[in-house]
């Protein structure tokens, strides 16, 4: 509720687009688009400690390593690496091993043996969430939803 809270007093005043889901905040910000340049830099109408002053009512505790990437052209938000200036997005490489380790842990724990549905159901899940970075998994989800729905609601089946 407090971080729903600050993204409204932020819209009211005029910071935004805000990014927020679950406790996941971001904060985007866009030249002022009178043009001008301040030592070979974009001018903005507001910077980290001018956004933590619009909340500062609200005693919001903030971590002081918080905000700094905010308004980098290179941020993490929900858990995925965004380069806004060349417009990619990728995992940051703790993530890519994790997921790769649990790929590779399913596969060996199951591969000729019997695996519950709540194992199809997180393996599935990772790779749902990885599948908009890697493009080229997303044709093999399918069988992985078709043998989870197999199970019908019987966990141990």
């Amino acid at each position: 509720m407090i971080a729903n809270a600050m993204v409204d007093i932020w819209i009211a005043e005029g910071v935004k687009p805000v990014l927020k889901y679950e406790d996941d905040l971001n904060i985007l910000r866009y030249p002022i688009p009178d043009g001008t340049f301040i030592d070979g830099q974009y001018r903005y109408a507001y910077d980290r400690d001018e956004i933590l002053h619009r909340i500062a009512p609200l005693r919001v505790p903030w971590h002081p390593e918080k905000g700094d990437p905010y308004f980098s052209s290179t941020t993490t938000f929900i858990g995925m690496l965004w380069d806004l200036d060349n417009r990619r997005v990728s995992l940051p490489e703790q993530k890519r091993k994790k997921f790769l380790r649990r790929v590779s842990d399913f596969i060996h724990n199951f591969q000729r043996g019997q695996c519950q549905l709540r194992d199809v159901e997180r393996i599935h899940g990772s790779l749902c969430y990885i599948s908009f970075i890697y493009r080229a998994g997303r044709s093999r989800l399918p069988s992985l939803s078709n043998f989870a729905a197999s199970f019908l609601g019987d966990e141990f089946i």
